[in-house]
């Protein structure tokens, strides 16, 4: 079973995703699907990924600042309808699950008017950033925010296999009896002073 789908363009952000597939492979194993680690040699790439998108809870959307560029007959990929980039998107968006545009280094989100038409609704979605500088600390982050959406998404529908890898909600913990509520990464005392 796939939970996230990594989308994006070999000729823009590849390595991007490659990270974004390693943190999120950390979290949830193999239920996240990258083409280059999820399809083996010679199977036939089409059938896995659209398999692999009817399955999943979460699409990310890989964005770089070649995302849109034309190739080397003058004309951009994304306006082909045979774009595998284009026809994956559009079959998330078609699902109605979340997709989520990752902007990549100094990438900008894509205006609707600058799309084609079965793509118009990416723009609406809310979308994170990865810089370069912080790229590190922020594929974590945007994992972390990923595994808790799918989570989220799944709370109805837990299965028993799944339910051990998800990370399970933080809470405190109280000691009554030396008052101190122990917190992941913080202990606060409580003085009661007879009041």
């Amino acid at each position: 079973m796939i939970d996230i789908v990594v989308n994006y363009r070999t000729a823009d952000e590849p390595l991007a995703a490659l990270l974004i597939d390693k943190a999120l492979a950390k979290r949830i194993g193999g239920r996240v699907f990258r083409d280059y680690s999820a399809i083996q040699p010679g199977q036939r790439y089409s059938s896995r990924i659209w398999t692999a998108i009817d399955e999943c809870q979460v699409f990310v959307a890989v964005i770089g600042r070649r995302w849109l560029e034309k190739d080397g007959d003058g004309r951009r990929r994304i306006d082909d309808p045979a774009d595998f980039v284009r026809r994956e998107i559009a079959k998330a968006l078609a699902r109605g699950i979340p997709v989520v545009p990752v902007l990549i280094g100094k990438a900008n989100l894509p205006k609707p008017e600058d799309l084609p038409e079965d793509l118009r609704e990416l723009p609406a979605h809310q979308y994170r950033c990865v810089r370069i500088r912080g790229a590190e600390h922020e594929v974590e982050r945007l994992a972390d925010e990923l595994v808790a959406l799918l989570h989220d998404r799944h709370s109805d529908s837990v299965e028993a296999d799944t339910s051990a890898t998800l990370p399970e909600p933080r809470s405190a913990v109280t000691n009554v009896f030396e008052g101190t509520v122990n917190a992941e990464g913080a202990v606060f005392g409580i003085v009661n002073n007879g009041r």
